[in-house]
């Protein structure tokens, strides 16, 4: 039997978060929509309370490819950026 490709809708992406450094007072999420013309710069979208597990985008919109990335704020500044996570669209 053979399938076609597989692709999987998101309708809103959801950004786990763990913190394990630095005594956060909160979590800054940013995102920069991707494009094939060029960097987009990062923008910050939300600053979370520092017992955020998990962030979800409710400004997504289906075919939009975008990353994720976060970093934990105190009272003496911000932590390193995470990873980067990226959620790629496809077109059927």
């Amino acid at each position: 039997m053979s399938h076609g490709p597989i692709s999987h809708v998101v309708p809103r992406p959801s950004v786990a978060l763990v913190v394990l450094c630095c005594g956060p007072t909160g979590i800054i999420v940013e995102r920069r929509k991707d494009s094939k013309s060029g960097t987009v710069p990062w923008e910050k979208v939300t600053q979370l309370a520092a017992t955020a597990s998990t962030y979800t985008d409710a400004s997504y919109r289906a075919g939009q490819s975008v990353s994720y990335r976060v970093r934990a704020v105190n009272n003496e500044g911000t932590s390193a950026y995470s990873n980067i996570v990226r959620l790629t669209a496809t077109h059927q």
